[in-house]
């Protein structure tokens, strides 16, 4: 399970499902001290914009160990992009049994379809399922509004990326296969500093079911 963090990509694309959706993963006995065993995915609210920021900050911190330190160097989404996300239905959380968000991830609307902008965990509840449940609820709402996929671009070759969304149904991609605004997406990547051969764009498809993770 990752602590999945991706660079900070941005876009203005808007999508307007406000579908609540709850889902339950189970926690090991002495992991985090809650209540009971209970995660709920949510909506995201504007009161939960600088706790995703704080989120994402440590999530990013899983790339030191394989001398990325860039990437657990750059700057967490910032708030006006946050805010947006949760305004128009696009920013889910994984929360503890006390609503206190441990997880989050966000989407923009690229060919009609959900794209992931960012999914992250914080190290201490990672390997738990909370980043599958969260794009559980992404394709569940997607699929209720009538898209065809998910997709996402990510790094083919680190484990909680590439690897990471494969296990959970997602297929790379062919270059021939990319949309026009796959390739701006891939491009604006580029433009950030980041390694291009490294990077790939996934597709979930949304008539198939969801693999558990």
């Amino acid at each position: 399970m990752p602590g999945h963090s991706e660079p900070r990509k941005r876009s203005g694309r808007r999508s307007h499902d406000k579908r609540w959706v709850t889902l339950r993963v189970s926690k090991k006995q002495g992991d985090v001290p809650t209540r009971d065993d209970e995660i709920t995915i949510r909506l995201g609210r504007t009161s939960d914009l600088q706790a995703c920021r704080l989120i994402e900050n440590d999530a990013a911190g899983i790339f030191e160990a394989i001398n990325m330190s860039e990437i657990d160097d750059d700057s967490p989404s910032d708030i006006a992009t946050l805010d947006e996300a949760s305004r128009d239905g696009r920013l889910w959380l994984a929360c503890d049994d006390d609503d206190v968000p441990v997880g989050f991830a966000y989407t923009h609307t690229v060919d009609d379809c959900p794209h992931i902008q960012e999914l992250a965990v914080l190290r201490a509840w990672q390997r738990r399922g909370i980043g599958a449940r969260l794009i559980e609820a992404i394709a569940r709402a997607a699929r209720q509004a009538g898209a065809e996929a998910v997709t996402l671009t990510t790094f083919g070759d680190v484990p909680w990326n590439g690897p990471y969304y494969a296990r959970l149904g997602f297929r790379t991609l062919a270059e021939d296969e990319f949309s026009a605004a796959l390739r701006e997406i891939l491009a604006e990547e580029k433009a950030l500093g980041l390694d291009v051969t490294r990077r790939i764009a996934m597709r979930l498809d949304l008539r198939a079911p969801t693999p558990k993770g």
